[in-house]
């Protein structure tokens, strides 16, 4: 079976009575927030396990279990040193569906290095101490014929010891030719060109820093393939939205954004998830914990504290109940 993320972030509140063997997991949870994330294809919390840190992933689909695995098994045969700790924990999960069917799956156990994320490394790390760790990365992917196949700033992580270390391998796979691995190595040398540390003013810089003057080039550093004739689109951080010729429609204003279905995406801001039309219009304000499409129904579920939500297309309350019962309600009766 494969858990929906409402099932997942239920499974993080209960960690000790849903998984097998990772017990004694401390999930990381920003003010505020539920401690859990999403990307395309897994669900995925930061999460320590005695003194290292790892992103615990769910695959939300069978595609995504599927590449996860195969990924995994790439990475353990592999001897890449810029490589971290990827493995599958087979039948890991105990959840429950909305029917109320008790399930196991698979999740994805991945080590994080010690540091940060390049898109907020280039914020305060010289320029020319980032330009010799992506030196460094480059000639290893190289040597290794290795694809990341989704490398972009928040994939990257500056260690503390200097490196550049790639993570989130579920695309990965050995370069078929090596204009696939020139052509990752091209696309991150040109925002790192791009991205030189400015001092705010009055600032004393801890280490020799490259000096920039003028405004960002106003380009997107990620624009998706049209999805309900919308694009997601990305600046810096910031979520947003283009039409089909990639026109913005909706400017970047969210720190994560799902594709569209049906004239309705769900959206996340500083201050909580909820749910958006195609004209940015708040159909489910952005205000709660949590916020998942149903796929099978097409409402919509979100966390509000200890309660959870239902919502219907147009946004009005269907069902509400708290986390302590069993999701057994069914959504054709709402």
């Amino acid at each position: 079976m494969i858990p929906t993320i409402t099932a997942f972030a239920e499974a993080l509140e209960h960690g000790d009575r849903q998984f097998a063997t990772l017990r004694n997991i401390r999930v990381e949870k920003p003010a505020g927030r539920c401690g859990m994330s999403r990307t395309y294809m897994l669900a995925e919390a930061v999460v320590t396990i005695g003194t290292e840190r790892y992103l615990l992933c769910a695959p939300l689909t069978r595609e995504a279990a599927a590449m996860a695995e195969r990924a995994a098994e790439e990475i353990r045969r592999s001897r890449c040193t810029f490589l971290t700790e990827y493995r599958m924990l087979h039948n890991e999960l105990e959840f429950r569906n909305s029917a109320g069917q008790t399930g196991h799956c698979d999740v994805l156990l991945h080590r994080l290095p010690q540091g940060e994320s390049l898109d907020k490394a280039v914020t305060h790390i010289a320029t020319r101490d980032i330009e010799a760790a992506f030196a460094r990365l480059a000639g290893e992917m190289r040597a290794a014929g290795f694809v990341h196949g989704n490398l972009k700033p928040s994939n990257l992580i500056f260690g503390d010891d200097g490196r550049l270390y790639p993570i989130r391998y579920s695309y990965s796979h050995t370069a078929a030719a090596p204009e696939e691995v020139e052509a990752e190595i091209a696309a991150i040398g040109e925002y790192i060109g791009r991205q030189q540390y400015i001092p705010a003013i009055g600032e004393v810089p801890t280490s020799d820093t490259t000096m920039a003057t003028g405004s960002r080039t106003p380009e997107f550093d990620e624009i998706d393939p049209p999805h309900d004739m919308m694009r997601r689109i990305r600046i810096g951080r910031l979520y947003g939205y283009a039409d089909t010729e990639g026109n913005t429609v909706i400017e970047p204003q969210y720190t994560y954004a799902e594709n569209f279905h049906e004239n309705r995406a769900v959206v996340e801001t500083a201050d909580g998830a909820g749910v958006i039309d195609r004209e940015g219009n708040r159909i489910i304000a952005t205000r709660y914990d949590m916020a998942e499409r149903d796929e099978e129904s097409g409402r919509f579920i979100v966390r509000d504290g200890s309660e959870w939500i239902v919502f219907d297309y147009f946004g009005r309350e269907t069902t509400r109940y708290r986390k302590e019962k069993s999701k057994t309600y069914e959504y054709g009766k709402c």
